[in-house]
């Protein structure tokens, strides 16, 4: 995931992009149940986002609903993973999830513990402050020291500003991950598929 584009969204958080602007340097800090609906206000953006690109992956969800407590409450709840917060003017306008993965014990994977950023999101009207880089270097430090030798993530193509970002700090493609719709055939059934070798 990414950084949210749409900016028309600063009035569900109190804070005009004039007073965004004007603000004094954000804070980074992590983030604690406390911070639960201002954190689903910003990923409610991000997600919105992703419906509107991929409506056959994402559902607009109302807003705050697509990340439930129980489930904001496990990540915070786990050593190995973490929600960092941006704020300006005591303002959250940002968030990163950071997961420590070790790979699974198989002969073919070297064992060394791996991060991934599982979500990330920026208000466009507090873009352009390095909000974004600080976020993503608060979650290499952080992933490091826990052991972390590298750090993945996954973007969308549409999602370019995040690209960017990535790109900007020495992120590269290792992989692509490709997609297809499945449909079966006129005449064939789902039963049919078991025959199929």
């Amino acid at each position: 995931m990414g950084l949210a584009p749409d900016c028309s969204y600063s009035a569900h958080l109190g804070l005009s992009a004039e007073e965004i602007m004007s603000s004094e340097p954000y804070l980074i800090r992590p983030a604690v149940i406390e911070d639960y609906d201002n954190l689903c206000k910003i990923m409610h953006i991000v997600d919105r986002y992703h419906a509107e690109q991929h409506p056959e992956r994402f559902r607009s969800v109302s807003e705050g609903r697509a990340w439930s407590l129980d489930y904001i409450q496990g990540i915070l709840d786990n050593p190995n993973n973490q929600i960092f917060l941006a704020e300006l003017a005591a303002t959250p306008v940002g968030y990163i999830v950071v997961f420590v993965i070790d790979p699974p014990e198989l002969p073919i994977f070297i064992q060394d513990r791996f991060a991934s950023i599982e979500n990330l999101g920026v208000l466009t009207q507090a873009r352009r402050l390095g909000i974004g880089k600080a976020l993503m270097k608060t979650a290499e430090r952080w992933a490091a020291r826990h052991g972390a030798k590298r750090i993945d993530l996954s973007v969308y193509l549409f999602n370019q500003p995040a690209i960017d970002l990535y790109d900007a700090l020495g992120y590269v493609a290792v992989s692509q991950k490709m997609s297809k719709p499945v449909e079966l055939e006129n005449n064939a059934s789902i039963s049919d598929a078991g025959a199929i070798e």
